[in-house]
């Protein structure tokens, strides 16, 4: 599991800096010190690759969410948490608003990402 947590992120970084579009299953691969043929062993296609990235950072926003909603803090307290975790990950640079724009347009083209589209606004 460890080689695919390290594509993922690979695949994170390349894709916040270049974009979906722009990105190459090479330089993800180069980015993640593997064969490119190692990473279709983990995913079989760059949208598989990419619908997972949102898959994972979805799920670690749900369980942010999920434990926030869970406390019986004051509304307010579990508002400052959510702001919290957003400027982290704006800080982290980590699903940047932009990949998330052009997760929405290449997701009308292409199946594949369709799935991690529903996962966002069945939220």
């Amino acid at each position: 599991m460890e080689r695919r947590q390290d594509i993922l992120n690979a695949a994170q970084a390349v894709f916040d800096m270049k974009g979906y579009t722009e990105s190459t299953v090479e330089e993800i691969a180069g980015k993640a010190n593997i064969s490119k043929g190692s990473v279709y062993n983990y995913f079989g296609s760059k949208e598989e690759l990419f619908a997972a990235v949102f898959a994972e950072a979805l799920a670690a926003d749900h369980s942010v969410v999920d434990g926030l909603i869970g406390t019986n803090a004051p509304a307010s307290q579990k508002l400052q948490g959510l702001l919290d975790h957003v400027f982290e990950r704006l800080e982290a640079h980590t699903l940047s608003g932009r990949l998330i724009m052009e997760l929405w347009a290449v997701a009308a083209k292409k199946a594949e990402l369709a799935d991690a589209m529903a996962q966002i606004h069945a939220y």
